[in-house]
């Protein structure tokens, strides 16, 4: 197998060699073949940092949406909380307002 750094290094001289065998060798259609196969390589490069970029971003918005979700479970559990407080505050107030109207501290 003959290295492509050598043909691309000096490719008349590769070509004299093969045609010495008896048959015409045109390595230019190698190089280019080459060439296209580098930046359809680099292409793919860029599509894979792209992917994992991607993936990455991903990653982090499912760890956003559930510490979200645990924020609105955890709010929701506040607010039940807050409604039971609420409930028994008022039934308190209710409670010292019935004691104070059955035993009024002053009276005018």
């Amino acid at each position: 197998m003959i290295d492509i750094e050598l043909i691309k290094k000096d490719l008349e001289a590769v070509e004299k060699l093969l045609n010495k065998r008896g048959e015409k060798f045109d390595l230019s259609m190698i190089l280019q073949h080459y060439s296209a196969k580098n930046q359809l390589q680099v292409s793919l490069d860029d599509l894979k940092n792209k992917k994992n970029n991607i993936s990455k971003e991903i990653g982090n918005l499912s760890r956003e949406v559930r510490t979200l979700q645990n924020l609105k479970k955890n709010l929701k559990a506040s607010a039940k909380k807050s409604m039971v407080y609420k409930l028994n505050i008022t039934k308190l107030m209710r409670y010292f307002l019935m004691l104070f109207n059955k035993y009024p501290i002053c009276q005018t």
